[in-house]
């Protein structure tokens, strides 16, 4: 999910994650409302997305969100407003309260409203925490301090040499495994319960046209995501087709193809069933179709050739 004022999302305003909880609260809502009542949701963000998480999980929230991924956040916007502050050769103590008015004045919101250390010692569910050691931009201390602060079951990993948002990348095996230790009572308790996961909703995006980089390490995340779901026991994950406007959609249809052929490995690797996702979103006010929004274009991206058709 994007968060406002990022990506496909609308804003024009960011908050530090004092807005957005509010938001995340409103996108669990959809997924329940989307997926079913069913549908199990870990709340997952890297740096201010890990914020917005954790504020978010001091709210009330529907016993679908099981558990709640920190990856390099901070634990509070005062003071990674205070550490960019002194990077910047500025005294931070003086400049914050300015800093403060200009946000309540110009951005509407109060940075010092809320914050994720506030928030954990209120929260309920599980929360691991990840951070690089590495970290030049929000400081490994910060999830220490967070972890040492939060209130239900947690667990924090920190791994060396990775920066700011780089964990994953530096030691993905390391990074799943400790995943999947952490996740394994909420397996456990459904194995005994006879909860079932009937399917996950993968990253989205996951392919970015104008940037290879990230649509690598899309699909490389969505890789582990898949490996996750046969963890849990999960028959199938949905994963979104890139939408385009700024290319033809042959175009956009060949660049989904080949994001969707690079999946294919893991899913047969793990017995995990690929559903693409039906879209249809608004770019400038006129309805856009996006991969598989109706039946013709489905249809189109089964009958393709090199196995594509098994996802």
């Amino acid at each position: 999910v994007d968060q406002r004022c990022a990506g496909l999302s609308e804003g024009r305003t960011i908050t530090f994650g004092i807005n957005e909880r509010r938001d995340c609260l409103k996108w669990v809502d959809f997924m329940v409302g989307h997926f079913g009542s069913d549908v199990k949701i870990i709340l997952t963000g890297i740096s201010m997305g890990a914020a917005t998480v954790l504020m978010a999980g001091a709210e009330e929230l529907p016993p679908n969100v099981i558990g709640i991924l920190a990856d390099c956040g901070y634990t509070s916007a005062r003071e990674i407003m205070k550490v960019v502050i002194g990077k910047m050769g500025l005294p931070p103590k003086l400049c914050y309260p300015f800093v403060r008015l200009g946000a309540r004045i110009f951005g509407h919101f109060d940075p010092d409203e809320t914050s994720p250390i506030e928030a954990v010692k209120k929260c309920k569910l599980p929360v691991i925490f990840f951070h690089g050691e590495a970290d030049d931009f929000v400081p490994c201390y910060m999830s220490r301090a967070n972890f040492e602060a939060c209130a239900s079951r947690k667990r924090i990993v920190t791994i060396p040499g990775a920066g700011h948002g780089l964990s994953y990348a530096i030691d993905p095996d390391g990074y799943v495994k400790e995943l999947y230790e952490f996740f394994a009572p909420l397996k456990k308790a459904m194995e005994q319960t006879g909860v079932e996961m009937p399917q996950s909703h993968g990253l989205f995006p996951v392919g970015f046209v104008d940037d290879p980089a990230r649509t690598a390490y899309g699909i490389e995340v969505t890789e582990k995501h898949i490996a996750l779901c046969a963890y849990l026991g999960c028959p199938a994950i949905v994963i979104h087709g890139t939408t385009a406007p700024q290319i033809t959609k042959e175009e956009e249809r060949q660049f989904n193809l080949e994001m969707y052929r690079k999946l294919i490995p893991a899913a047969k690797k793990y017995g995990v069933k690929v559903c693409l996702e039906n879209l249809l979103v608004l770019y400038d006010c006129d309805p856009y179709e996006g991969t598989c929004s109706s039946a013709d274009e489905a249809c189109w991206c089964f009958a393709q050739p090199s196995g594509f058709g098994y996802v």
